[in-house]
């Protein structure tokens, strides 16, 4: 069933209200708030996430590595 224009224009009011209400909670996010969401963004990038191009995480990777160099520095 297709909209009349005023149904869509009314729907598309309703979603620049929500876009507008998401971009406001997002610009009111304290300092703090937003320093503990990157963190958390980068130890899942570092921790979980496989790269591509190196077949495991940046953590495994560096793990490897040290156990290579043998040492003090292995893991």
């Amino acid at each position: 069933m297709s909209e009349t224009k005023e149904e869509i224009l009314a729907r598309r009011a309703e979603l620049e209200i929500e876009i507008a209400e998401l971009l406001e909670k997002s610009k009111s996010a304290s300092q703090d708030e937003r320093r503990c969401s990157l963190y958390a963004f980068v130890d899942s990038f570092n921790h979980e996430r496989v790269h591509g191009t190196l077949g495991m995480t940046p953590i495994e990777k560096s793990a490897q590595y040290a156990k290579r160099l043998g040492g003090d520095n292995a893991v």
